[in-house]
């Protein structure tokens, strides 16, 4: 609603051929005085993200994306009152869901009948925020801005399975007392919920203490976060297992996959988290403006307190005794040095350490779902510091401009995602994850990005990023740090119709450790274009092509660890596609 409008509306809809997909969103919105009222929805419907994989069949030589068809929705409301003096206070309502399911061919592997295996992914989550925003009219207020948010949000993970599984005679002890591999009908639902509330804020506040007479200015802003998070996973299920504590009966009788594929339990005791941050810093600033230092310093705290339930003592990972609470704290300062050299152009250096906790889920999480991955929880995490440097430089002109920057980070017990198994077996799709701490990690690199307008309808623009993480204590590369990528783009475009051409571009990632991707290096050219018809005012017409030349390449982030080679293509990104959308504003 810029300036005084009353009314407005903006609707979009648009199809992919990636993953054959219709989505469409609308969203209204109105004021009356100081009033504001804003109403949003949308909705996505559509199959498996396509990829360059050739061979279908089941089993893990399957190359082709498993068939899926997933539903998305989401939904957003917000109110806002403005009043006099700077003041305003929002009200924000949000829901998102997306619900996919997929018929796992990948993952019918001998167990389950051929048709009769659908495993499926739920993501839903609910959001409430009451925001309070202040910009003081003439900086004569205690604060020149300030900004809190008190919030509640529920977070929902859901893992299904859905299958028929085939009998096995091995499962049957002497006698038949005990039947260790389940037959038949087989349901699990795997739930990971996270619910958090907090209270959240900044403010900023300028200080002059002598302007022009050779003084300097102070920028002195503040701000922190305090929040508690409550973690709870729950494993619902039917089959026809034993109601046994299989922690009591020994393996001489085949592969007693009942005592693997529990159910109606908790794999994990529910966490109780609390945390606090509060950072300050003042941005000091010579008279004329040319320089500036920014001394601050950042306090954090947290605390992950591991709760006894039935539902765990019960379950099967319970070893007899309770997993221990985990708490730290630690004050992280920062330098950051700042040379005005033109209008135009700015030099920095900065120094920061950095304090990073472990999260309740990287810490006492056992989930997935059998079909496709399982992530298992490292309560002996420690908590993640660093030291940081950069140094760079900013130029922003209305023809030309961009920046460059140079860093180097140097971690303590850095906690990294690595691959406790590979793919296979009852996880074939991610294998089975977990997390470790490396004592001594240092990430290096170099980031650049740039833009030219050559003539007033004529623009080009181009970045790269480029990075290399290592582990020196083990002298081995860090396998969660990307490789080389470049993007160079050229665009054309008048007030009624523009076309942008880009090329992105990597470079081969063989610097792994042992069981990482290499990744090849790769070449992905696409095109987009839109058009404002004259004759429909506030309409516009989005197309692009992408991927032109049906590149076949990986992002190497994506792949597992230890994937066997005859599995690679099936995490190759997809092929050649279109996307077009509709957009109409009023």
């Amino acid at each position: 609603l810029p300036g005084e409008k009353l009314f407005g509306t903006l609707s979009k809809a648009g199809y992919d051929s990636a993953d054959d997909s219709w989505r469409a969103s609308s969203a209204v919105a109105g004021r009356m005085g100081d009033t504001f009222v804003l109403l949003q929805g949308g909705f996505r419907s559509g199959h498996e993200l396509d990829n360059e994989g050739d061979v279908g069949g089941t089993g893990d030589a399957r190359t082709k994306t498993n068939p899926a068809d997933y539903d998305q929705y989401d939904f957003l409301l917000k109110l806002a009152q403005r009043f006099d003096g700077g003041h305003r206070i929002g009200l924000t309502g949000e829901l998102f869901n997306r619900d996919e399911t997929e018929d796992n061919k990948v993952g019918q592997t001998g167990s389950y009948q051929i048709g009769n295996y659908d495993t499926g992914e739920e993501v839903d989550r609910k959001r409430v925020s009451l925001s309070y925003d202040f910009t003081s009219p003439d900086r004569r207020d205690v604060l020149d801005q300030a900004n809190v948010i008190a919030y509640w949000q529920r977070q929902t993970l859901n893992n299904t399975v859905d299958a028929i599984r085939d009998p096995d005679p091995r499962g049957f002890a002497p006698g038949g007392q005990y039947y260790a591999q389940p037959f038949g009908t087989y349901k699990r639902d795997n739930e990971l919920e996270q619910t958090s509330y907090g209270l959240q804020g900044d403010a900023k506040k300028l200080l002059d203490t002598g302007g022009s007479t050779g003084g300097t200015t102070h920028t002195v802003r503040f701000g922190g976060e305090v929040y508690r998070q409550d973690t709870t996973q729950y494993s619902d299920g039917e089959d026809n297992c034993p109601d046994v504590d299989w922690t009591t009966i020994p393996q001489p009788y085949g592969p007693q996959t009942c005592r693997f594929l529990h159910t109606n339990a908790s794999d994990m005791p529910d966490v109780e988290s609390l945390a606090f941050g509060f950072y300050v810093e003042d941005e000091i600033g010579t008279a004329d403006g040319r320089f500036s230092l920014t001394p601050g310093v950042r306090f954090d705290w947290y605390e992950h307190k591991p709760q006894e339930t039935s539902d765990y003592v019960n379950g099967p990972n319970f070893d007899g005794t309770m997993p221990d609470s985990t708490s730290d704290s630690k004050l992280s300062p920062k330098l950051r040095a700042t040379w005005h050299a033109t209008p135009e152009l700015d030099v920095f250096g900065q120094w920061a350490q950095a304090f990073r906790a472990p999260s309740a889920t990287e810490l006492y999480q056992d989930y997935g779902a059998p079909g496709s991955y399982a992530r298992v929880g490292n309560p002996d995490l420690k908590t993640e510091t660093s030291n940081g440097f950069e140094i760079g430089a900013k130029l922003n002109r209305r023809d030309f401009g961009g920046s460059v920057t140079g860093f180097y980070n140097f971690y303590k017990n850095f906690i990294d995602e690595v691959q406790l198994a590979p793919p296979g077996g009852d996880y074939p799709i991610g294998g089975v994850i977990g997390y470790e701490n490396r004592a001594h990690v240092e990430i290096y690199g170099a980031e650049a990005s740039g833009y030219w307008n050559v003539t007033e309808r004529w623009r080009t623009w181009a970045s790269f990023a480029w990075a290399v993480g290592r582990d020196t204590d083990a002298d081995e590369y860090v396998n969660s740090v990307p490789a080389l990528r470049a993007i160079l783009g050229l665009g054309y475009a008048t007030e009624q119709w523009g076309a942008d051409a880009s090329i992105t571009a990597a470079a081969a990632r063989d610097d792994v450790s042992d069981g990482g991707f290499e990744a090849p290096s790769y070449e992905v050219v696409d095109l987009t274009a839109w058009w404002k018809p004259a004759f429909v005012p506030g309409a516009m017409i989005q197309a692009g092509l992408f991927n032109v030349f049906d590149e076949k390449y990986w992002n190497a982030l994506d792949v597992p660890d230890d994937t066997a080679a005859i599995r690679e293509d099936y995490y190759t990104e997809p092929g050649r596609s279109f996307r077009v959308t509709l957009t109409h504003q009023f």
